[in-house]
């Protein structure tokens, strides 16, 4: 197990990332393996989902959505190129909940993206974020 590094992921200073949907994920593009990083470039006016219409049933939540005040970065996991995972809105907001409850040191198990690791490294109540995986694109301690 390793306690994360921050040298990958560098938080933005953007008003807008105060909303708290937009990442503060920096992540080269790049591949280790069979995983693999993209970029993609949602454009400034674009309406992305921040509640599905899905995630609403089953979550009693509302769905949502909400216009892109600048242009914004996603970042995508990949694995032998099928999506895994990524930093957009709807993810985002799928975590939030949970990464709010934590406290003391929590282990991440396997790093993805790393955006919740980043977040609960941000948490005034996290000590310590320690990360357990196998695979991953992070660099080493």
């Amino acid at each position: 197990m390793r306690s994360v590094k921050r040298s990958f992921m560098r938080p933005t200073n953007s008003p807008t990332a105060n909303l708290g949907y937009f990442s503060a994920l920096r992540i080269p593009e790049g591949r280790k393996g069979k995983w693999r990083i993209t970029h993609s470039i949602e454009k400034r006016g674009t309406k992305l989902t921040v509640v599905s219409m899905r995630d609403a049933l089953f979550q009693g939540k509302r769905p949502s959505s909400i216009p892109l005040d600048r242009d914004y970065l996603i970042h995508t996991l990949l694995e032998d190129e099928q999506r895994w995972m990524s930093d957009c809105p709807q993810e985002i907001e799928a975590q939030r909940e949970q990464l709010k409850r934590f406290k003391g040191t929590v282990l991440v198990g396997g790093l993805g993206l790393g955006y919740a690791a980043l977040t609960l490294d941000q948490h005034p109540n996290v000590k310590e974020v320690v990360w357990s995986g196998q695979d991953s694109l992070a660099p080493p301690p």
